[in-house]
């Protein structure tokens, strides 16, 4: 538990920056997890740990890809969930059998896309 005195803080210190320097330092504060500029300077200038966010930018192609299986993958799941409703409503085998002939189409599109995903969760597994 920090002490009464470290919480009341009657000192204060006043540092004039150029543009350049300024926005050096904005940019630095704000890649880190402090909410407030003088909560940043005050832990580098007593040298307390700072964490600091960093974003993996080789995994933005990784994702849109991702995206685009993902809208894929549901309009197949769409167009699967209608011909289950199809099926549901037919009577005769000769319906039946035609279902399938015409869904096999589907069913192969469905595995290629299933394939595509794995070899991209591989590719993710590979690199962490």
């Amino acid at each position: 538990m920090e002490n009464k005195q470290n919480k009341n803080r009657c000192r204060k210190v006043t540092i004039r920056f150029t543009d350049a320097e300024f926005s050096m330092l904005d940019g630095r504060f704000r890649a880190t997890t402090k909410r407030k500029l003088s909560e940043y300077l005050r832990a580098h200038l007593l040298e307390k740990k700072i964490a600091v966010l960093t974003r993996d930018a080789s995994l933005d192609a990784l994702v849109a890809e991702l995206i685009q299986v993902r809208r894929e993958l549901n309009a197949i799941g769409q167009n699967f969930n209608q011909a289950v409703k199809r099926l549901h409503a037919m009577e005769h085998f000769v319906e039946l059998k035609a279902w399938v002939l015409v869904n096999e189409k589907s069913k192969e599109l469905l595995f290629q896309k299933v394939g595509e995903i794995q070899v991209k969760i591989d590719q993710i597994a590979a690199r962490w």
